[in-house]
């Protein structure tokens, strides 16, 4: 083999290895990602009790579940000042950005919340 001939062997190698290199960072990149969006998911899923995303065959109907408990209904009107009107509005938005979940829900979260903003 003549030195030219070595030469451009040499130069392909070095680029396949080079290439194998880049391959294997992006595919480490992308595994640290999607670990990292798990542990996201669980952490916040975990904060707001939400349940775990199962699809179905279509949208779920907003259905309002039965009636708070009364513990509920007096922590929030405690805390709203007895505001009923403003404590519907926070329930409403919370039913319209969270459909599908059990009324208890929707007051646990607008309790907790208005709990951690005063806190802030």
């Amino acid at each position: 083999m003549t030195s030219v001939t070595l030469s451009i062997l040499n130069h392909a190698c070095r680029e396949v290895v080079a290439l194998t290199l880049e391959l294997i960072l992006i595919g480490v990149l992308l595994i640290g990602v999607g670990v990292g969006w798990q542990l996201w998911r669980k952490r916040r899923r975990r904060r707001f009790h939400l349940q775990p995303f199962e699809p179905s065959n279509g949208p779920k109907p907003i259905e309002r579940r039965g009636r708070p408990s009364r513990k509920h209904q007096a922590e929030l009107l405690r805390l709203m000042g007895g505001d009923r009107a403003g404590a519907e509005r926070l329930l409403e938005h919370e039913r319209r950005k969270n459909p599908g979940q059990d009324e208890d829900w929707y007051w646990d979260k607008v309790i907790y919340d208005l709990k951690r903003d005063r806190r802030a």
